[in-house]
C-alpha cells in the first residue's frame, strides 16, 4: 500500500508564489502569496521569521552606516557670516607654513588666531599692550626671543610657540587651547580646565574656531 508523503498528508497547496522584494534604501519586504488556507497558520510562522530575519539584517546594516558617518567641521559658518571673516593675505603663507611645520599645528590654527588677533595687521597694537600679527604681549615676546614684535616672521614665529605649549599643557583641546591664549593659561585652570566665564574670552574662542574651519577649506 502506498504511503503519503508528508506533502501530501498536508494538502500541500498545488501553487505557492513566493515574492522577495530586497530594494530601496534601507526597505525590505516580504510577501508570501499562497493559494489555500489549509498551511496559512505554518506558513505565517515562516512568513514572520523570515522578516525578522530581514529586519535584523538592516538593522546591522544601519548601524554601520551610522558608524561611517563623515564627521562634521568643529564649527558650521553661515553664508552670511564667511563674508566677516578676514581675507587671508597670501604673502604670510610661507612663513605661517614653516611656523606650523617646525611646531606640529595646522596652519589654519595659526591663521584664524592672526585673523582674530590683529586682522592680519603687523603693526597692530591692543589696548592692553599687545603687538603684532599674533598680539603677542611683552612677556611673551621675551620668553620667545622676539626683538621686533612688529617682525612678521618674528611675530608669527612666537606665536606658533606660544601655541604648541598650549597645546601640550591641555592635550590638544582647542578650546582650552584658545581660552588660554586670550586670558592666559593661569585664568583656564582657575576656571577648573574650562573656558573661563568671560564674555570676551568665549566670543574669542567661538570666533577662532568658525575662522579655522573656514581656513581650512581655502
Amino acid at each position: 500500500m502506498k504511503q503519503n508523503t508528508v506533502f501530501e498528508r498536508l494538502r500541500w497547496p498545488k501553487t505557492i508564489g513566493v515574492i522577495v522584494l530586497a530594494t530601496g534604501v534601507g526597505l525590505c519586504s516580504v510577501q508570501f502569496m499562497i493559494s489555500s488556507s489549509s498551511m496559512n497558520g505554518v506558513l505565517n510562522n515562516i512568513v514572520l521569521l523570515v522578516s525578522q530575519r530581514f529586519h535584523m539584517g538592516m538593522g546591522e546594516e544601519s548601524s554601520q552606516a551610522q558608524q561611517t558617518k563623515p564627521v562634521t567641521p568643529i564649527v558650521s559658518i553661515s553664508q552670511a557670516s564667511v563674508l566677516d571673516i578676514p581675507k587671508f593675505p597670501s604673502s604670510y603663507h610661507g612663513i605661517i607654513a614653516d611656523a606650523a611645520n617646525r611646531n606640529g599645528l595646522n596652519e589654519a590654527l595659526i591663521m584664524a588666531v592672526m585673523a582674530a588677533e590683529s586682522n592680519f595687521n603687523p603693526k597692530a597694537i591692543s589696548s592692553s599692550g599687545a603687538h603684532g600679527l599674533m598680539q603677542l604681549m611683552p612677556e611673551t615676546a621675551r620668553t620667545y626671543g622676539v626683538s621686533d614684535t612688529f617682525d612678521p616672521r618674528q611675530s608669527i614665529s612666537a606665536g606658533a610657540r606660544y601655541l604648541s605649549y598650549l597645546m601640550n599643557r591641555f592635550d590638544g583641546n582647542l578650546k582650552l587651547v584658545l581660552a588660554a591664549y586670550n586670558a592666559g593659561p593661569t585664568s583656564v585652570v582657575r576656571s577648573g580646565y574650562k573656558v573661563p566665564p568671560i564674555a570676551e574670552t568665549q566670543d574669542y574662542v567661538k570666533k577662532v574656531l568658525a575662522y579655522y574651519t573656514y581656513y581650512q577649506g581655502i
